[in-house]
């Protein structure tokens, strides 16, 4: 219901005035809920096909996940350090880090003759060294990067190896680029300071 009032100023002005009732009625149009509802549905939508999208990317990052693991090996046949990947997914190594007492190592030999005191007695011929930076490996892959014999030469070498204080650390990425630092005998942790793969 409209109604129409006039101003004392004499000019003719038609003001709507709308009813509490009528404008119920403007609400509960079926037009206007229809409209209201749609859009409900639009927004309920957008929110499921978000969430699917969430979960999806989740699952497909659980699907290739690498997990690279640093562990000494000490047997029979010598002492070393190895590398094995134990996740579901390729890891793309993106550098690695050794030290001895606090020192980087860059030459293992020349570690090795500090470490004796000298001529160790040995060469490459004997010792086995692997930089698997900018490499990747496999699932369920497990290899040397570091490997010593046991002879009469390596093995007074091998005694103060397992004595001194060992750091080794490899920065690894999964193909979706999330990366992780592996440290000698330690669980892999989250490290986004972790150099990223080259394309």
């Amino acid at each position: 219901m409209t109604n129409t009032q006039k101003e004392d100023s004499g000019t003719d002005t038609k003001v709507d005035i709308v009813t509490s009732s009528e404008r119920r009625r403007r609400v509960l149009d079926p037009a206007t809920l229809f409209s209201a509802l749609a859009l409900l549905v639009s927004f309920a939508a957008l929110f499921v096909s978000l969430y699917e999208t969430s979960i999806l990317e989740t699952q497909n990052r659980a699907a290739v996940w690498p997990y690279l693991q640093l562990t000494t090996s000490y047997g029979e046949d010598g002492w070393g350090i190895k590398i094995s990947n134990r996740g579901v997914g390729p890891a793309r190594v993106t550098s690695q880090f050794f030290s001895v007492n606090t020192k980087e190592v860059t030459d293992p030999l020349v570690t090795l003759k500090e470490i004796a005191g000298g001529d160790p007695g040995f060469g490459y011929n004997i010792l086995y060294a692997s930089d698997v930076s900018n490499s990747v490996l496999s699932p369920d892959i497990e290899r040397r990067i570091f490997f010593l014999p046991w002879t009469d030469q390596t093995r007074p070498v091998i005694e103060k190896l397992t004595k001194a204080y060992l750091r080794a650390s490899i920065c690894y990425c999964s193909i979706f680029g999330d990366c992780w630092r592996a440290e000698l005998n330690r669980p892999a942790r989250r490290d986004d300071t972790c150099p990223k793969p080259e394309d």
